[in-house]
């Protein structure tokens, strides 16, 4: 949300279960795997939340705003941000795997099969090769 927050409904209900704060916008949706929810926000980390009690499993920072949709792939979260970095973040710890800089802020990251793809704010689309994160061949 545009306050910085996520919140978790019991759906037979519709009574908020928990809620969960941050210091920046989210504009993405978030990723659920594991037991957790995944996301970015504009106060420069990656977070993941305990799904059953809406506590902070870890957070992750990054050099700039975190405000894009973020991706799985075998126990990595892809989360991209304003600093040009793709992360690939260790879902259990938020420990980082590794990053590749790019030429512009990174957008969204897709997976497909052993590859990530995202866009950059200054026009190019790059794929990597995962789990490693090396360019892909052409």
């Amino acid at each position: 949300s545009c306050d910085g927050t996520v919140q978790a409904l019991d759906l037979t209900r519709g009574e908020e279960r928990w809620r969960f704060v941050t210091r920046g916008d989210i504009w993405y949706r978030p990723l659920v795997a594991d037991g957790k929810l995944f996301f970015g926000s504009a106060d420069l980390h990656v977070y993941a939340v305990d799904l059953a009690s809406g506590r902070e499993s870890w957070r992750f920072r990054t050099g700039n705003r975190a405000l894009t949709s973020v991706a799985w792939w075998r126990g990595l979260v892809l989360a991209g941000s304003y600093d040009r970095h793709l992360y690939a973040l260790d879902a259990a710890n938020g420990a980082p795997a590794w990053s590749v800089r790019a030429s512009g802020a990174v957008a969204s990251p897709t997976v497909s099969g052993n590859q990530v793809a995202f866009g950059t704010a200054d026009g190019l689309i790059v794929v990597l090769d995962l789990p490693g994160g090396s360019e892909a061949d052409s």
